[in-house]
């Protein structure tokens, strides 16, 4: 509500039940959202709650509405006497704090933007991590920078992707039936140096008519022997 005189004009605010919230003290006040309030006077301009509370400690010089086809609510900028702009969401939240000299809409994604400082460009997250160095003329170019690194990094991880594949591909069924199959045809004998390995599986020696059988159970610790010639049949514990 405002209130008119000849010197003049001061806002107030009231809620449904004519409860004065604000008394007639502000140059201008304007509803940015149910629960936003924008206020102005000669200190600077400030963000109010519904219910008259001012919930903005700073006084800007001037804070802009925007809004985005990526989200679904209404963010602010909020720019300070030396120009330096802050980033806020619909509920009043910094996002990005005033230390950037511009930033760039719509978003470059959901939670991605270009801003610039000292006159170049580079890419933040709504982190305020910079996703890019603060090297470039323009905000295509700093989006294109963008885009490259993400290339980058996509390419290390498909290739990483690939040597954790590779070394999956031992825990395979496949892998591991064709593995013992070809152990058992070797007799568990190391094709190179010709020494057999129990604990993989049962190693027979044939001599003539001497056949002796050889296993280790790596989980009990029992070695088998076993003979034919002699009808041995020994556990060793």
């Amino acid at each position: 509500m405002q209130s008119n005189n000849k010197e003049t004009i001061k806002y107030a605010l009231y809620n449904k039940e004519g409860k004065v919230l604000l008394p007639y003290n502000s140059d201008k006040l304007e509803i940015l959202t149910n629960n936003l309030i924008r206020k102005n006077n000669k200190n600077g301009v400030y963000i109010l709650n519904s219910c008259g509370t001012q919930i903005s400690n700073t006084a800007y010089k001037k804070i802009e509405s925007n809004y985005s086809p990526i989200l679904s609510s209404p963010f602010y900028n909020a720019y300070l006497s030396n120009g330096k702009c802050s980033y806020y969401n619909h509920g009043w939240r910094e996002i990005l704090p005033c230390i950037y000299d511009c930033i760039k809409f719509p978003l470059i994604k959901d939670n991605i933007i270009a801003v610039s400082m000292h006159d170049k460009f580079g890419i933040v997250n709504f982190d305020n991590e910079a996703l890019t160095e603060f090297i470039y003329d323009t905000t295509e170019d700093a989006q294109k920078a963008l885009f490259q690194i993400q290339e980058n990094y996509l390419q290390k991880q498909i290739k990483k992707k690939d040597i954790t594949d590779y070394y999956n591909i031992y825990e395979a069924k496949e892998w591991k039936n064709k593995r013992e199959k070809i152990l058992k045809r070797n007799n568990y004998t190391c094709q190179c140096c010709h020494c057999s390995n129990p604990s993989l599986g049962n190693v027979i020696v044939e001599k003539g008519r001497y056949i002796k059988v050889d296993s280790y159970d790596m989980h009990t610790g029992n070695y088998h022997i076993g003979s034919e010639k002699y009808h041995i049949d020994l556990d060793i514990n």
